[in-house]
């Protein structure tokens, strides 16, 4: 930090340190005449020590999880100020507003307010604040060039957009250079632009969430015109995350729920226990699969597809690139619970994908190819359950529970095939474990706001499954309450 002195300065951070910051503590990166005052030059807090790569793992595809290497820079919950724990905050000092202003107070334009540049490090339980840009912004408020780094459970809110700028791309995770093909645990963190500019305005949003991140997982993103775009990293997981309100950004960049690309040949994706409803992108889920890899989709719900919004949301009538396959390459897409018009758009390459205990809502006719392109060598090995919306909604399947069933004698109840021996030949240990039970997925907690994990039910080892993301008897998933001035529908 530019403004670190005595211990600070003299301290030579090693391999298992930990850097505590006091719970309810503020520290600025604008304001100069506010203490403790960290800004300057950019990035105004570079971190450049790491951890040790033989006690430091922390991707749980390739083994146990060991953190006694790493470098933790985070909290203890029970030091704090105040009357109860809160995170500590780092302020970039701009006035929040739901508008978007003429100018910045603090403009952070082109600024990195945080540059991890060192392995095997974790960043953890930090509120993010207050940034404002009104340019065209090529940096991130936590920018990453380094490898085997975690970033979790912060809080990202209350940015700024300023009328001057066209380019709404100004990332609260973003990942800088070569070091971005290393691994990058981005979970269990909230990405809220409620407070942020066009936060309060139907069908509007601002800000991206993030470019970084081999592993994203159990984040909420809300409010949010650009989930993640990871042009330039080793995304191979998205799993376990919320996707609400994620609207098409205003200017020159197009949204998305997730877009990755740079994966190698070889690689294999992972799209799983995702909740996606509410949604007004120009692209939902785009993956560049490897051309000798394989995509595995599975229990994952999406609704209120390109939604219509304004006193009430209803559904869209579009479904173009919801799920999009780019490259040549294997999917299976299984027990994935989808609402029309949410379809597969093969949209260059020559896609093989087989299909099996799928629900699938308001798709007419009752097979995969009205849900897939023509273009994609559809194989459906059967057991999808095909339903229209008032049927559904009859048996309980309906918005307000993101389409759980809500009896046994639901359509979805041991309609499935048992798929654990597939299962176990997922080549992603943590992927293969979900795959053998329902829906897992988060639940936002707007009063603390955290993405807190809900509890899955376990599918049968024998016998029939579920079709579609649940098991029967699961928690139903829960979501955000909808803006004050909406109500879900569907038409």
């Amino acid at each position: 930090m530019n403004n670190c002195s005595a211990t600070c300065a003299s301290t030579t951070p090693q391999p298992g340190d930990s850097f505590i910051f006091r719970g309810g503590d503020t520290w600025h990166y604008g304001n100069s005449s506010l203490t403790p005052y960290v800004g300057g030059t950019s990035p105004h807090w570079n971190w450049g020590w790491a951890g040790s790569s033989g006690n430091c793992k922390l991707d749980g595809s390739a083994g146990a999880v060991v953190k006694t290497g790493c470098i933790y820079i985070g909290v203890d919950q029970s030091w704090f100020s105040g009357s109860s724990w809160a995170r500590p905050i780092m302020n970039m000092d701009n006035p929040l507003t739901t508008s978007r202003p003429s100018s910045c107070t603090f403009d952070e334009d082109g600024q990195n307010i945080l540059f991890l540049n060192s392995n095997y490090v974790i960043l953890d339980n930090f509120e993010w604040v207050g940034l404002c840009w009104n340019g065209s912004p090529n940096a991130g408020v936590v920018t990453t060039l380094a490898n085997m780094v975690e970033i979790t459970n912060n809080y990202f809110h209350g940015w700024t957009y300023g009328s001057g700028s066209s380019v709404d791309s100004f990332p609260q995770i973003s990942c800088s250079g070569t070091g971005c093909r290393g691994t990058e645990i981005v979970d269990h963190n909230v990405f809220d632009g409620s407070d942020a500019s066009l936060g309060s305005t139907p069908g509007a949003a601002s800000g991206k969430a993030t470019g970084a991140g081999s592993e994203l997982a159990y984040n909420v993103f809300w409010h949010i015109s650009n989930g993640d775009i990871a042009g330039t990293s080793s995304l191979s997981s998205v799993h376990d995350n919320l996707f609400f309100y994620l609207i098409e950004p205003q200017g020159s960049i197009h949204g998305n729920i997730i877009e990755w690309l740079g994966v190698g040949p070889a690689a294999s994706t992972y799209f799983y226990n995702n909740l996606m409803f509410s949604t007004g992108e120009g692209e939902g889920i785009d993956m560049y699969t490897g051309t000798a890899g394989t995509s595995y989709v599975f229990n994952n719900i999406s609704y209120l597809y390109r939604a219509n919004f304004g006193s009430s949301t209803t559904n869209g009538n579009e479904g173009n690139n919801c799920y999009m396959g780019e490259v040549s390459g294997t999917w299976y897409f299984f027990n994935n619970t989808t609402d029309s018009p949410c379809s597969f758009t093969e949209a260059r390459g020559s896609i093989s994908l087989t299909f099996q205990n799928n629900h699938f809502v308001g798709f007419s006719p009752a097979n995969v190819g009205a849900f897939a392109d023509t273009g994609s060598a559809n194989t459906d090995d059967g057991n999808e359950v095909f339903q229209s919306e008032a049927t559904a909604n009859a048996q309980g399947y309906t918005t307000s529970n993101n389409y759980a069933p809500t009896s046994a004698s639901g359509a979805t109840v041991g309609a499935g095939i048992n798929m654990t021996s597939f299962c176990a030949g997922i080549g992603n240990s943590l992927a293969a474990a979900a795959c053998t039970k329902g829906y897992g997925g988060v639940t936002y907690n707007q009063t603390n706001h955290t993405a807190v994990p809900n509890t899955p039910a376990t599918r049968p080892s024998t016998g029939a499954w579920d079709a579609g993301a649940y098991e029967f008897g699961a928690a139903s998933a829960s979501k955000p309450n909808p803006p004050t001035n909406l109500t879900a529908t569907v038409q």
